[in-house]
C-alpha cells in the first residue's frame, strides 16, 4: 500500500448494471446493450495511451461478485502510473473492511488480468489470474484471529501487518475451478464471449510479461463449455482463452524435510561455483534460491509442523529472511553472500535439530 481507487474503471455489478469511470473520476451508468460487446469495448472506453501495457487490464472480484476492471496503466499528472489489485479493493483493515482508499490490500474473492491476444482487435483475449488474490489467500476469519490475538499482545498496527505474511500461512489455491465460474458470470450477464482454449502455463515460461501459450499444457475445459456463447455467422464474438497460470509456490507440497535439505546443497555447491570464479550467471542461483524461499512446502502446515524454528521470521529472524539476504546479496558482494549463506545454512540446521518454537506467543 497505499492503495486507492483508480479514476478509470468499470464495474459489471453481480445484479447486471454497468457502471463506468473515465479519466477524471466522472461517473457514468452505461446502457444494458453495451454488455454484450464488454470486453471489445475496453478499447475505446478509455483513451489508448497506455504505453507498451496498452491493452492489458486488471480485474477483481469483489466481496460482493461485482466485477471490477481498470487499465493496468493509468495517467495522472501525465504520468504512466502502474494500477494494483489492491487499487480495485482498498482496505481500511487486511481483515474486513474496504473503502475508496486505505493502507492495505482489501477483501476480494479473485484476481487477475484481461489482456488482448490474437491481432489485437479486440476479439482475442486471454484471462488469467495473476494477482496476490490467488497467490496469497488467507479466510478473512484466519487474518482476523491473528490481528486480535498480536492486538492483545501489546503489539502496534505497523508491526502486526508488517509481520501478517511472515505469521499466517497462506492458502494452496489453483484458480482453474474459479475462472471457470467467472467465465460463466460474464456469460450470464450478456457478454457474447466464446471459449477459445484453456491451458494451464508455469509463470516462470512468460513471454512479454504474459503467458507463453507454446510452452503451455492444454487441459480440458470443465463446465466452462456449458456456459460458452453459441454463435452464429452473423454475430461478431470475443473469443476467451482462459489460462492457469501458476506459481511454484502453488503446488501440493511433495517433498520431505530430507528432500528440501538436499535442494539446499545443490544450491550451495553452485554458490561455492560462483564463489570460485566458475562460469556461472549470479542471476541463475537467485532464482534457485527464490524457488526455495517461495517453495510451497515452506507454507504448508505438514512440513512446517516438523521443524523447529521461527521458518518466515514472524516477530523476529526467520530462515526464509536469510535465504533472501543471500539472494539479494549475490548480485554485488559474492564473498558476502557465501557469509550470508553459511548463517542461512546454520538456521536450516537449527530448524531441522533445534527446540520447536511457539510461533503464537513469538
Amino acid at each position: 500500500g497505499p492503495y486507492a481507487l483508480p479514476p478509470e474503471r468499470l464495474v459489471l455489478c453481480a445484479e447486471g448494471k454497468i457502471f463506468l469511470w473515465q479519466r477524471g473520476g466522472q461517473m457514468m451508468r452505461l446502457p444494458a446493450s453495451q454488455i454484450p460487446m464488454l470486453l471489445p469495448s475496453l478499447l475505446k472506453i478509455w483513451p489508448r495511451d497506455r504505453g507498451a501495457q496498452d491493452g492489458d487490464f486488471i480485474w477483481i472480484l469483489d466481496e460482493d461478485y461485482n466485477l471490477v476492471i481498470a487499465p493496468i496503466m493509468q495517467r495522472r499528472a501525465q504520468k504512466l502510473v502502474e494500477v494494483k489489485h489492491g487499487d480495485l479493493a482498498p482496505g481500511k483493515t487486511f481483515f474486513g473492511e474496504n473503502g475508496i482508499a486505505g493502507p492495505y490490500r482489501g477483501l476480494a474473492r479473485l484476481g487477475g488480468e484481461f489482456n488482448l491476444a490474437g491481432n489485437r482487435n479486440g476479439s482475442e483475449w486471454i484471462m488469467h489470474a495473476k494477482s496476490g488474490y490467488t497467490a496469497y489467500r488467507v479466510p478473512v476469519a484466519q487474518a482476523a484471529s491473528y490481528y486480535d490475538v498480536q492486538i492483545q499482545a501489546g503489539r502496534n498496527e505497523t508491526d502486526i501487518a508488517k509481520n501478517f505474511q511472515r505469521c499466517v500461512y497462506r492458502e494452496i489455491y489453483r484458480v482453474r475451478e474459479a475462472l471457470v465460474r467467472l467465465f460463466c458470470f460474464m456469460r450470464r450477464h450478456g457478454v457474447k464471449v466464446s471459449l477459445g482454449e484453456f491451458r494451464q502455463c508455469d509463470i516462470r515460461s512468460s513471454a512479454g510479461g504474459l503467458p507463453d501459450l507454446q510452452r503451455c499444457t492444454v487441459k480440458d475445459p470443465g463446465n466452462a463449455s456449458i456456459c460458452s456463447y453459441q454463435s452464429t455467422e452473423d454475430d461478431q464474438v470475443t473469443t476467451m482463452h482462459i489460462i492457469d497460470w501458476y506459481a511454484p509456490g502453488q503446488d501440493r507440497c511433495k517433498l520431505s524435510v530430507a528432500d528440501y535439505g538436499a535442494l539446499l546443497k545443490n544450491v550451495e555447491m553452485d554458490l561455492m561455483r560462483l564463489v570460485e570464479g566458475d562460469y556461472l550467471k549470479p542471476s541463475i542461483v537467485q532464482k534457485q534460491i527464490r524457488s526455495l524461499r517461495k517453495h510451497s512446502c515452506l507454507f504448508s502446515k505438514e512440513f512446517t509442523d516438523q521443524l523447529h524454528c521461527n521458518v518466515h521470521g514472524c516477530f523476529g529472524d526467520g530462515f526464509t529472511r536469510k535465504l533472501k539476504e543471500v539472494e539479494q546479496m549475490l548480485v554485488t558482494d559474492l564473498q558476502e553472500a557465501h557469509r550470508l549463506w553459511s548463517l542461512a545454512s546454520t538456521a536450516w540446521k537449527d530448524c531441522k535439530d533445534g527446540k520447536p518454537t511457539d510461533l503464537a506467543s513469538a
